[in-house]
């Protein structure tokens, strides 16, 4: 499937990460049905999206790095988007969004804050509304698709394989082209955007 949005995620400290990623391995160990993570995907929260249209962003998502400070960051509970919206999910009601709940704090609004700023147009319609100031509800992603059968096994591998709460850093953002099951990375930069990250 061909990428058709591009979006900006902050993305996390080495060791949140990978204890994140122990989670999506647990998930496919245990036979869990949800559709897997792009070949690139990263953890992350996602702060805006829009609809690709070929537009080079490279200049204002540098802009928006520089304006970005690293922060801490604590995940204390799972949550579910029992009928979300996005790509594919029009006609889907037999599955669910399983995800990481951040803390509420004042570093991280003030990150989407920023990040709706210096993105005027992002966020707009029904698939993206939900990512825009009035909607957004921070999230880490850990399953997509989650077939319904399976989200109680899913959130005991959650309560068995963390630690929690889970604790970790905000170290970067990146920009990233999607579609349903597809991902291409465009950048990633340090936030403060001293340094651009080569993947």
């Amino acid at each position: 499937m061909p990428t058709i949005a591009t979006s900006v995620e902050l993305i996390f400290d080495k060791q949140l990460s990978a204890e994140i990623r122990g989670i999506w391995d647990s998930f496919t160990g245990a036979r869990i049905r949800y559709q897997p993570h792009a070949e690139q995907g990263h953890p992350h929260i996602t702060v805006s999206v829009r609809e690709k249209n070929g537009g080079n962003w490279m200049p204002v998502f540098e802009s928006l790095a520089r304006k970005m400070n690293p922060f801490e960051i604590m995940f204390s509970s799972v949550g579910m988007f029992l009928r979300p919206a996005g790509l594919g999910y029009s006609d889907r009601s037999d599955t669910v969004v399983l995800f990481l709940s951040p803390k509420p704090t004042d570093d991280l609004f003030k990150a989407h804050r920023v990040a709706v700023t210096e993105l005027p147009g992002w966020n707009m319609g029904p698939t993206w509304k939900n990512y825009g100031t009035e909607f957004w509800v921070p999230h880490c992603t850990l399953a997509e698709h989650l077939e319904k059968d399976d989200v109680l096994k899913a959130i005991m591998i959650c309560q068995t394989k963390l630690i929690w709460p889970l604790t970790g850093w905000v170290r970067g953002i990146r920009l990233v082209n999607f579609g349903p099951g597809e991902l291409q990375e465009l950048a990633r930069y340090s936030l403060n955007g001293i340094n651009r990250i080569i993947t």
